[in-house]
């Protein structure tokens, strides 16, 4: 059988750049729910200075106004990003002061600060008002070269009214060339410091001090504590396969408090990634767009900034926005720091106990998000190669004569020119045994920890939390290891739990298979939005929650040609109802040489009926051609109606992004 699919290569190719009363009781108990948290869209306790600049009654600052001449700061354009690109024009516009400071492995907003400065904001203050900030010194390179000793900068907040000036903070901190950076948090109950009938007060923030010092306030903001605010956590368990959760029906008990969260919550049995690899999925998951809407389809690119983020919607509503990743294709670099008010790298790839650490930072946060709304992004590599928890959890599953306690597939060579040797089975056990384990040691540190601690803050019942993964991982099911090269279910098939506020509706699982993109809009909607506010590929996933009815829609996957090392060629995936096509550009011949172990042979078109053949192992493209071709068209005309959104191309990565990326097995 012949069919034509030319269109479909010519887009894709593009990617390398690229009874009634109970019905009627949960009706209104969705709508109490919808109600209660549809109050935070018009949240105004949390009041971002930095985004208030244009409203700055006074501003003086070494930066203002700016001209291309002035060379004085050319050695903070890579500590502060944006700023090179600012500065190529003339601006007497704020904003410059504006910028995303990288710290350690990861960015903050920060209110550039060269002394002097001195910046004035009208306030209305209300009850048990807070000023919240963090203030200090970064190293800028004339400090790394030794060129001077130190940088000093003293810090003052002074807070004003009609009647006289007080003075309620002031710190001079002092940076060495032996450190980095130093960075103090301080946050001051305003209220003590003006009479009950005061209402409207100026806030004035200072620098003075070494006048090319890179000091700055990250994030200062004015909020009232709010005890009642309901908050989101979106959890990313990178690599982890939905098959292999006890609440999936896996027979071995990996995951007791995710399957504790799902009885609290709902279970979608057959969420699919839009991409079998980390970096797409992620850009999808945080936005709602397919991949050849948003366009990041390869290393070489970072997200559009005309894209909008989850975090871009919650940080305009009011929301805390604070991200803890692994880093590596989740650096801030790709683009995903837009929106988040901290994006910080917690629990580095190459740290066998990363979630350990991960998990203490997650609760720090937390304790310290308390008394407002936040949206928490939490990711982690723990279940990613190398298979290396710490004992005992790294022999929980394997048997006596087990070859390896911990397995790490970059040095086996299986996710290069290896991926396709075939291992005797005691091996492969042996591999998903040690799989398996860090699947359990991440359930009892982070996930345990993560709902023990909002329940002990008592934010439990007002968190909405959703546990999910950017793809699977392949054991050799189809004659391959690890992920990034096909697009067959063990690879696009992740977890979605989803346990809402107030834990309703409980322990439901939803049977139609749904796309992660659909997890942006679905959220929303429980939050108060609608999901056609925004320029967006997902859809609510909310009716199916509800009632229980079908949501008609296309779920498309893909792997952009040969946008990673080892080359390998594009694949399309499209499921419409039960049955799942597949398109696959063939290797170039120069290409298969790369491996010592042949690829299996692909042939051009895959069909399979999802409904008895889930696993896809009859391929039925010759005894049902009328199918493929009713998918190819659906295909083509999708591919048709794409976004005209583009990705940037990304800057030369940092030596601490190719060493997150080289341990994880991506690069060499």
């Amino acid at each position: 059988m012949i069919l034509e699919y030319p269109i479909i290569m010519l887009e894709m190719k593009k990617l390398r750049k690229k009874g009634w009363l109970i019905w009627f009781a949960e009706i209104i108990l969705f709508l109490i729910i919808l109600g209660s948290c549809d109050r935070k869209i018009k949240n105004e306790g949390i009041i971002r200075l930095i985004d208030n600049l244009d409203k700055s009654i006074t501003i003086e600052s070494p930066l203002l106004p700016f001209r291309p001449q002035m060379r004085n700061y050319d050695y903070w354009q890579d500590i502060v990003n944006n700023f090179s690109i600012k500065k190529q024009r003339e601006s007497d516009n704020v904003h410059i002061l504006q910028g995303q400071l990288s710290v350690g492995q990861g960015e903050m907003r920060v209110i550039l600060a060269p002394p002097f400065t001195r910046l004035v904001f009208p306030v209305e203050i209300k009850p048990n008002t807070n000023l919240e900030f963090t203030y200090g010194i970064r190293r800028d390179n004339r400090l790394l070269e030794n060129e001077i000793d130190s940088r000093k900068t003293t810090f003052e907040v002074n807070l004003i009214t009609d009647h006289n000036q007080q003075s309620i903070f002031r710190k001079t901190l002092i940076l060495s060339s032996r450190r980095a950076m130093v960075f103090n948090f301080k946050r001051i109950n305003l209220s003590s410091f003006i009479s009950k009938e005061t209402k409207k007060v100026r806030l004035e923030f200072i620098t003075k001090g070494d006048d090319e010092a890179v000091a700055c306030w990250i994030n200062p903001l004015v909020y009232q504590p709010d005890y009642e605010a309901k908050n989101v956590v979106l959890v990313s368990l990178d690599t982890l396969r939905a098959d292999h959760l006890s609440c999936y029906g896996y027979s071995r008990k990996t995951s007791p408090n995710l399957d504790a969260l799902a009885r609290e919550g709902f279970l979608f049995e057959k969420a699919i990634a839009p991409s079998p690899w980390t970096l797409p999925s992620h850009v999808s998951m945080l936005t709602g767009l397919r991949t050849i809407n948003h366009q990041v389809t390869s290393p070489e690119d970072k997200m559009s900034d005309q894209l909008e983020t989850l975090a871009e919607v919650f940080s305009r509503a009011g929301y805390a926005t604070v991200a803890l990743t692994g880093g590596g294709y989740l650096h801030h670099s790709y683009g995903f720091s837009q929106g988040f008010d901290h994006y910080l790298i917690r629990g580095e790839v190459n740290n066998y106990r990363a979630v350990e650490s991960l998990s203490e930072n997650v609760n720090n946060w937390i304790e310290r998000l308390k008394d407002r709304p936040f949206f928490l992004f939490i990711h982690t590599y723990q279940i990613h190669s190398p298979y290396h928890s710490p004992p005992p959890y790294n022999r929980r599953f394997l048997d006596e004569t087990a070859k390896w306690e911990k397995v790490d597939l970059k040095q086996m060579r299986l996710n290069k020119e290896l991926r396709y040797k075939p291992l005797i089975p005691q091996e492969r056990k042996n591999i998903i045994d040690l799989y398996d384990g860090e699947i359990v040691y991440t359930d009892d540190v982070l996930i345990k920890s993560l709902i023990a601690e909002l329940r002990r803050q008592n934010l439990y019942d007002r968190t909405l939390i959703a546990v999910t993964s950017d793809h699977g991982e392949e054991f050799y099911e189809h004659r391959g290891w690890s992920h990034s090269h096909n697009v067959y279910n063990e690879l696009l098939r992740v977890p979605l739990i989803i346990k809402n506020f107030n834990s309703y509706p409980q322990g439901k699982r939803i049977k139609q298979m749904v796309r992660m993109i659909d997890l942006f809009p679905t959220i929303l909607e429980v939050c108060g939005w609608k999901s056609n506010q925004f320029q967006i590929d997902g859809q609510s996933l909310w009716p199916l929650i509800r009632g229980g009815e079908r949501i008609q829609q296309v779920i498309i996957s893909d792997l952009g040609s040969r946008v990673l090392l080892p080359p390998l060629p594009m694949k399309i995936s499209l499921i419409k109802e039960d049955y799942k096509l597949i398109i696959n550009e063939p290797y170039r011949p120069e290409e298969l040489k790369y491996f010592s172990y042949p690829p299996p042979v692909t042939p051009p078109l895959e069909l399979y009926n999802l409904a008895v053949d889930f696993s896809e192992k009859r391929n039925l493209i010759e005894e049902k051609p009328e199918i493929a071709r009713r998918l190819l068209k659906i295909l083509e005309q999708d591919y048709r109606q794409k976004t005209t959104f583009t990705s940037s191309k990304k800057k030369d990565s940092d030596k601490s992004l190719e060493e997150q990326l080289r341990a994880l097995g991506y690069i060499k």
